[in-house]
């Protein structure tokens, strides 16, 4: 059988398993750019009819799903 007192502590200065990481070269760091994602809309519900007021909030939920669903899949291609 070995004898375990062999044992050596690993040496962290002599190892390059530990150097840093400079993440401004990685891709997955990199800023997002949102400037371009969303365009924003003034308005009161008080401008429009209630079934139009619908229509708009129904047409921005879309809006949002799909934003959502693009940043989920952006975050799964990571």
């Amino acid at each position: 059988m070995k004898d375990n007192n062999d044992f050596k502590p690993l040496d962290l200065n002599e190892t390059d398993i530990f150097e840093p990481i400079d993440l401004s070269k990685t891709a997955i760091f990199e800023p997002i750019d949102f400037s371009n994602e969303f365009e924003p809309i003034d308005f009161s519900k008080f401008d429009f009819e209630p079934e139009e007021f619908d229509k708009c909030v129904e047409k921005l939920n879309k809006e949002l799903e799909i934003a959502l669903e693009n940043a989920e899949k952006n975050l799964d291609d990571l």
